[in-house]
């Protein structure tokens, strides 16, 4: 089972590949794509008034240009895993079935790309985090 925040670890991915996620509403349907998703300390305020937007009616948000629907990610039939051919997080259903979810690769032509910076999800730059405390403690010395 894919838990919520293996699910918004996904989103901010697809959000940074320029995918978005179309929610059907009684007026029609609009494109949820916050234009920025991470922040120094994680995700994005703006990627975060999305993701409760989402989770506030995910049976009627589904991924741009596939079937799946948040609901569904959050289900126990799929989990996330990443993808083979760019290591990015992608859902997979794991009942009876071997076929990969939607991966933003699949629509993208130009990805993989090993010239631009992979999207990423918070929690992967404590190394970073780690380089910047020090450059910041040394500035602070007087």
């Amino acid at each position: 089972m894919a838990d919520t925040l293996d699910v918004k670890s996904y989103l901010a991915c697809w959000f940074q590949l320029g995918k978005g996620v179309i929610a059907s509403t009684p007026t029609g349907q609009h494109c949820i794509k916050p234009h920025r998703v991470l922040a120094i300390e994680g995700l994005s305020e703006e990627f975060e008034t999305c993701w409760h937007q989402i989770a506030a009616q995910p049976e009627q948000c589904y991924l741009e240009d596939t079937d799946e629907t948040i609901a569904d990610l959050l289900s126990d039939r799929w989990q996330i895993d990443a993808c083979s051919r760019c290591g990015l997080p992608v859902p997979l259903i794991h009942t009876g079935s071997s076929s990969p979810g939607p991966c933003p690769c699949a629509y993208l032509s130009n990805w993989p790309n090993d010239q631009t910076i992979p999207p990423r999800v918070p929690g992967e730059n404590t190394s970073h985090t780690v380089w910047f405390d020090q450059i910041r403690q040394r500035l602070a010395q007087p």
